[in-house]
């Protein structure tokens, strides 16, 4: 267990996206594969990120994207985009040390959860994690399919605690968002971010959770003590120590 500020903290609630899959970056290129193939010109990193982190969802960043489009052709190429990313997605890269960090969350007897804002089956993620080796370490996965709103709501962590058979507020929940955040603090759980996602740290800092990270393999200093304290960049948690 992790103990934290006076009380004890026994599992983790992950995100996906941007936290620990590297997914955000192969979405781009496809994005802009398939744009360069229409005669249009690449979306920046920072615009897509930006789309995203507004909710926009693929067929209104198609709109922003193609002028003088219709709803034809944005269906079209939304259609490209997606089944070009269904065919690599179980495929995609876990950013370097998620294995090492979720190895060392179970050597400290903390119960894992996973909680995505995909709509995709608890089935269909099981296999991912399978794939990618973890599937042994993680307690419970739960998508946004199985819960009745979206982050910033808490639906999605207060569920993933729930299977955990934890209270959320014995959580610690991580993500890389501000939607991950508001959705920590609303569900009571110990908020932490890392910038490897949709938003940046500045971002993510502005929104004021316990830690922001620069990768989610930054979890281990972080619980080890090993992050320097700095008030104006949320690089603290205060007193912490394990208790096997």
């Amino acid at each position: 267990m992790l103990f934290l500020e006076g009380h004890y903290l026994k599992g983790v609630v992950i995100d996906i996206d941007g936290t620990i899959l590297d997914s955000l970056s192969h979405y781009l290129m496809l994005l802009n594969e398939v744009l360069a193939e229409i005669g249009q010109p690449p979306v920046t990193r920072d615009v897509m990120f930006k789309y995203l982190g507004d909710g926009i969802n693929l067929k209104e960043m198609l709109r922003k994207l193609i002028p003088g489009g219709d709803d034809v052709i944005f269906k079209k190429v939304a259609m490209s985009i997606l089944e070009r990313f269904r065919k690599i997605d179980l495929e995609l890269p876990l950013f370097p040390g998620v294995r090492e960090v979720f190895d060392f969350l179970k050597e400290k007897n903390m119960k894992i959860g996973v909680a995505t804002g995909r709509n995709t089956r608890v089935n269909y993620e099981w296999e991912r994690m399978r794939i990618k080796g973890l599937d042994h370490l993680v307690d419970t996965i739960v998508t946004v399919a199985e819960v009745e709103r979206r982050k910033p709501f808490p639906d999605l962590i207060i569920e993933c605690a729930r299977r955990l058979d934890l209270s959320p507020n014995d959580c610690l929940a991580i993500g890389d968002s501000i939607d991950d955040i508001v959705a920590a603090k609303r569900a009571g759980s110990v908020p932490v971010a890392v910038s490897t996602g949709i938003d940046d740290r500045d971002t993510l800092i502005s929104e004021s959770p316990r830690a922001v990270l620069g990768s989610f393999y930054d979890l281990i200093a972080l619980f080890n003590g090993r992050l320097a304290s700095s008030a104006n960049s949320a690089h603290t948690m205060g007193s912490i120590g394990f208790y096997e």
